[in-house]
Formats: structure tokens, C-alpha cells, sequence
């Protein structure tokens, strides 16, 4: 029970987290247009960045860490809160370089204000992994749902007075320091101390989490920066909001799995086939979350678009064709890096990402080289499908599992494109939209339920007679027959 109450926690937060961004994303896009919205996408992915160099990995060694005592934790905070300030004020220097390098001279300042960011948002990954580690969720969902509604609060209404980009940077910080004042008060201030020993046993840990993050970033972001740099702000803000459509799963569903279950698989990483059996429960409850929705608003991409954006971006849905269903591969993919950190395999878990993002990046090469974002988009989905293998194999070795697993655990939800695309195909569609996408809905649904059904049969099976109201049974059976 414990176990769902969380879950509950951590998707509320999320989902309202994410309903607050899509908001944001609509009212934007109706109200700036392209350009703007392909610039903060550029602001946003350098603030992103700063982010990620600032933790380093410190927040995943806080939950992993078998025994916390409070000097490791406070010399940890330590090592966050400096690199952040360093971090933030580096980035800020940097601003009109930057901006220049991309192309975007004019918008130098609002480069560098949104660096201020930078700190407070460390400071959040820092604090709720320890709620995350005391598994306080309830506690991580008041203080982000109070934070994302003042966010969307004050986007809403700078926008409409006008302020453009400022109205995406203002709240962005100021809902960030909120979050982290709250996260304050529920974990307490540690004190600042240092000890060499504790910081080594930390950067021994988080250097290879530190590694694979960088690159990972850049082979999930370098897109942006190329797309921006070389092919336009316009053509970036199409393709910006084509990926973040894409990456919906990942963000929402794969963060709430990531946060319940690296707390939660930590404690068996000394009983394979415990983690086994938990690891298969995360790959297969995020299939059944994100197949169906994703599949609806594939199909359905266009009236999706006309809907939220209007028709001046249904140039979005023509992308959505191939990046929805890699979307829904990565939502399958991306848990193995709770193998690598639950096993302590990050050094690992840098090798392969090296390999990934050089993969990556080629192709975006590729795709730029033909001048066309749906270029990009095909090329981004080919280095997904070689990388598979290598990727997940390798993963899945380090808590003696197999590629073979991971096939048997996301097989069938995989399938589930090219029949729900076929199925689709063959039945006429109304011309009503409600209607089109009621039939829509049911197709799914049904083919999903058949498809998932038949290929995860023995899993399931093999859950519901070790279930407890399957042992009770058998244990009431057994005393009658007594």
C-alpha cells in the first residue's frame, strides 16, 4: 500500500508538472510564434545543461549510498551548492559568446539571466533525493505542485502583458526558488562541511553518472543547436515542439518510475533475481501506461496539432510520424540506467554512452547535411534502432539479465505499432473529429489489450499465481482440504 501511495505522489507531481509545461507550451505558441519559441528552446537547453554539470551525479549517490551518515550527506550538499554557484556564474559570464556562437547576439542578456536559474534548480535534485531516498513523496508532490501552478501563474500573465522571452525566465527562477525554499524546510539545512575522504567515495561514484550525463545531453540535445545554428529558429521551433511531444513518456512517466524505483530496487542490488523480478515490473508498467495514449495521439497527430496549436503548426505532425514511435521505444529503453546505477556499474555506463553519442551525433550530421528537419528526424530514429542492441544488452548484463529479457518484457508493446497502424489503415475514418478519435481510442485499446495479452501471457501468468490473494486462496483451499 505504502508502495502505490507513492507512486500516486510522484505521478500527481508529475502529470500536474507536466499539464503546467503543455499549457505554457500552447499559449506560447499561439502567442509568439515560431522564432521565440525556437529561442527559449535554446535558453532553456543551456540552463538544462548547467543543471546537470552542477549535480554531477551527487543527487543518485544520496539514494544509492547504503549508509548515509550525515557527514557524507552534508559534504555532498557542499559539492552541490559550490558547483552550482560556480556553475551559474560561469554560464552567465559566458552568455554573449555564446549567443553569438548560435547566432542569437540580440538575445545575449536573456541568455545570461536565465543562468541565475541554475542554482536553485541543482539545489531541488539535491534536497528531494534525500526525500526521495526517506521516501517522503507526499512531500516532493505539495511543494512541486505549489511551485509548477505559481510558474504557470506568472507565465500566463507576463505573456499577456508582453513581455515575450522575459516571461518564460522570470518564472522559470522564480517558481525554482520557491521548490527550493520548500525543500528546504522539509529536509532541514545540512551543515557546510567538507572531508576529503567522503568527497573522494562520491566523486568515485558519480564520475561515471557525471560522464554519461554529458554526453547523453548532448546526444539527446545537440539537435537543437545544430537545427538552430543551421537550418533556422523557425524550423527549430517546429521541430522543438515535434520532440517535446515525443518525449512526453520519458519525461512524465519514465521520472516517475525512475524516482519510486531507484529507492525502492536499491536495497536488492545484492539479490539478482529479486531485481530481476522488480526491474521487469518497471519496464512493463511503463509500456501499459504510455503504449495506448501515445499510439492514439500518433494516429491521430493531426486533429492533436489543429487542437492545441492550430493549423499554422501542422508542419509538427508530419514530424510526429517517426518521433512519437521512438519516443515510445526510449520510454522502453531508458530504465536500464537504473541497472547501471543500481549495480554501480557508472563506469560502464560511460563506455557505452560515449559509443551511443558519437552514433547519435553522426546522424544529426547526416540529416543536417540534407538541409531538412524531417532529414534530421529519420536519421535521429535509424541510430536509435542500431544503438539498441549494444544499448540495452549491455545494461541488462549488469544484473545477470539479458537482452533476450528486455525483448520478453517490451516485445509485445513494441509490436503494437506496426498493428495498430495496419488496423488503423483498413478502417475508415469519420469525418468527425470526435468520432474519428473516439474509434480511434477503442481500436487501441483493443488491439493493445490483444497484442500485450498473448506476448506477456507467462509474465503475467507467472504474477497473478504469486500474488497474495492467489497465495491466500491456495492457503484457504489447503486448510479445507485439511
Amino acid at each position: 500500500m505504502k508502495k502505490i501511495i507513492d507512486i500516486s505522489a510522484v505521478a500527481g507531481s508529475k502529470l500536474i508538472r507536466q499539464a503546467v509545461l503543455v499549457l505554457i507550451m500552447v499559449i506560447a505558441a499561439r502567442m509568439l510564434g515560431k522564432e521565440l519559441v525556437g529561442i527559449w528552446a535554446l535558453i532553456y537547453l543551456v540552463i538544462q545543461f548547467g543543471v546537470m554539470l552542477a549535480d554531477s551525479g551527487i543527487s543518485v549517490f544520496v539514494i544509492r549510498e547504503k549508509e548515509l551518515s550525515e557527514r557524507i550527506y552534508s559534504t555532498a550538499f557542499t559539492l552541490c551548492v559550490g558547483l552550482a554557484i560556480a556553475i551559474g556564474m560561469l554560464t552567465g559570464l559566458l552568455a554573449f559568446p555564446l549567443a553569438t556562437l548560435l547566432g542569437y547576439q540580440a538575445y545575449w542578456l536573456e541568455f545570461g539571466v536565465s543562468a541565475a536559474a541554475i542554482v536553485p534548480l541543482t539545489l531541488i535534485g539535491f534536497l528531494q533525493a534525500k526525500l526521495r531516498r526517506e521516501r517522503r513523496f507526499g512531500s516532493i508532490f505539495l511543494i512541486d505542485t505549489f511551485g509548477s501552478l505559481v510558474q504557470l501563474g506568472a507565465t500566463v500573465f507576463m505573456l499577456y502583458q508582453g513581455f515575450e522571452l522575459w516571461a518564460f525566465i522570470g518564472p522559470t527562477f522564480g517558481a525554482a526558488l520557491l521548490i527550493c525554499i520548500g525543500s528546504f524546510f522539509a529536509t532541514g539545512i545540512p551543515p557546510i562541511l567538507f572531508d576529503r575522504g567522503n568527497a573522494k567515495t562520491i566523486w568515485h561514484y558519480s564520475r561515471g553518472l557525471l560522464g554519461f550525463s554529458t554526453i547523453n545531453f548532448w546526444a539527446r540535445n545537440a539537435d537543437t543547436m545544430l537545427v538552430g545554428r543551421f537550418l533556422g529558429a523557425a524550423p527549430l521551433g517546429i521541430y522543438s515542439v515535434a520532440y517535446r511531444i515525443m518525449m512526453l513518456p520519458i519525461a512524465q512517466i519514465n521520472a516517475i518510475a525512475h524516482t519510486v524505483a531507484l529507492p525502492y530496487l536499491s536495497p536488492l542490488q545484492d539479490n539478482p533475481k529479486q531485481l530481476k523480478a522488480g526491474i521487469s515490473k518497471v519496464f512493463i508498467g511503463i509500456g501499459m501506461i504510455t503504449t495506448v495514449p501515445m499510439l492514439v495521439i500518433w494516429l491521430r497527430r493531426y486533429s492533436f496539432i489543429d487542437l492545441i496549436l492550430g493549423e499554422d503548426w501542422r508542419r509538427v505532425g508530419d514530424l510526429m510520424f517517426v518521433l512519437i514511435p521512438v519516443g515510445l521505444l526510449q520510454s522502453l529503453v531508458n530504465p536500464v540506467g537504473l541497472c547501471y546505477q543500481i549495480s554501480g556499474r557508472t563506469g560502464l555506463f560511460f563506455k557505452i554512452g560515449v559509443f551511443q553519442t558519437a552514433v547519435t551525433l553522426v546522424s544529426f550530421a547526416i540529416g543536417i547535411a540534407f538541409g531538412t528537419i524531417d532529414a534530421v528526424v529519420v536519421c535521429y530514429a535509424v541510430a536509435n534502432l542500431l544503438l539498441l542492441p549494444l544499448s540495452v544488452g549491455a545494461a541488462m548484463r549488469t544484473i545477470e539479465c539479458s537482452l533476450l529479457d528486455w525483448f520478453r518484457f517490451c516485445g509485445g508493446f513494441l509490436l503494437c505499432i506496426p498493428v495498430c497502424w495496419f488496423a488503423d489503415s483498413q478502417i475508415s475514418v469519420p469525418s468527425d473529429p470526435v468520432y474519428a478519435l473516439l474509434k480511434t481510442i477503442v481500436l487501441v485499446v483493443l488491439v493493445c489489450t490483444a497484442t500485450i495479452t498473448v506476448t506477456l501471457f507467462p509474465i503475467l501468468r507467472s504474477w497473478l499465481i504469486r500474488s497474495p490473494i492467489a497465495r491466500a486462496k491456495t492457503e484457504t483451499l489447503a486448510n479445507g482440504d485439511r
